[in-house]
């Protein structure tokens, strides 16, 4: 009974936190587009990095789902296609105008593996990351 009551609680603050996030929010005069900016922001930002949809709701303080149905509005994609898009758009401009080795290459939009980043790099464009710098 008390640990129910200690779950129950702990969901009660959760979300009278969030609600509160949320009321801050809309009496501040935000708009979607000012946290869908933030948003976009902060992926760029943070390209070389792992980016989860969980972790971008976090930090403005809305669901997943929210997240997702803001981002499909604006934008016609969900977030990880559109992290996926960057990424992808990213290593192509580094594979055309830089000297990085596809390990590098790699690091730098946010992928830890090589042989990952050319399995998902092959799977985007039809190209292996070496064919796709070999072509130009």
């Amino acid at each position: 009974r008390d640990k129910y009551f200690e779950i129950s609680l702990g969901q009660s603050l959760i979300k009278l936190i969030l609600d509160a996030a949320r009321l801050i929010a809309e009496g501040s005069g935000e708009t979607e587009d000012d946290r869908m900016n933030r948003i976009i922001a902060a992926i760029h930002k943070n390209i070389s990095e792992e980016i989860s949809v969980s972790s971008l709701a976090e930090e403005e303080y809305i669901s997943e789902g929210h997240l997702r149905a803001l981002f499909h509005k604006r934008y016609g994609m969900s977030p990880k296609q559109y992290i996926t898009a960057l990424r992808i758009s990213s290593a192509k401009q580094l594979l055309e105008d830089s000297n990085m080795t596809i390990t590098e290459v790699a690091e730098q939009v946010g992928i830890r593996d090589p042989l990952y980043f050319s399995r998902f790099f092959r799977q985007e464009t039809g190209l292996s990351p070496k064919m796709y710098r070999n072509k130009k």
